[in-house]
């Protein structure tokens, strides 16, 4: 891997107040997306020009493999880290009956399948698994309303697990209470 040093590409610079002539300025970084599917399709280009990114907030263990995202680096733990945790709290509750939702999306399907197989580890079962597309947030929470009021299943589980943005989980979790609780 090359250093940031050795990988700065050129871009020109807005001149200040004091000069009407353009400057070059290198970047040798560039912060964000915050969105692991954002974050894996620009990873792909800085790393083909060696232009280090760092993410804040993308947590797909996608992006953990170094031979594909050679200047990718976060501030925050990989998915990996939290699913373990997730498991680790459903172990400690005895929690070992679950419904698990998520977005698809990378986030949503790694989410999932990695805590798919983090609970088989530990004798926890998925009672249910439900994927939904990202479309306006209304249609979501009336589609999963009537999904989890009629279905026997999640009124089983002890808990329901989201996979999904922050804006469309909380819609979930509105949606759960009502339907729920």
């Amino acid at each position: 891997m090359r250093s940031a040093n050795e990988t700065r590409t050129p871009v020109s610079q807005v001149p200040d107040d004091d000069s009407d002539r353009m400057t070059e300025q290198s970047v040798i970084a560039v912060v964000g997306p915050a969105s692991s599917d954002s974050a894996i399709s620009t990873a792909h280009i800085f790393s083909a020009v060696g232009l280090a990114q760092i993410s804040y907030s993308a947590t797909s263990r996608i992006l953990s493999d170094r031979s594909e995202y050679t200047s990718f680096f976060r501030t925050i733990p990989s998915d990996t880290y939290q699913v373990k945790a997730m498991v680790d709290i459903m172990e400690y509750f005895n929690w070992t009956y679950i419904s698990l939702f998520g977005s698809d999306n990378s986030y949503g399907q790694l989410g999932m399948s990695s805590l798919e197989y983090e609970a088989s580890k530990r004798n926890i079962d998925i009672a249910l698994k439900k994927t939904f597309s990202y479309k306006d947030i209304r249609q979501i929470v009336t589609h999963l309303t009537g999904y989890i009021k009629n279905n026997p299943i999640v009124n089983r589980s002890n808990v329901l697990v989201i996979f999904a943005e922050s804006h469309h989980a909380y819609a979930l979790i509105k949606v759960s209470i009502v339907c729920v609780g």
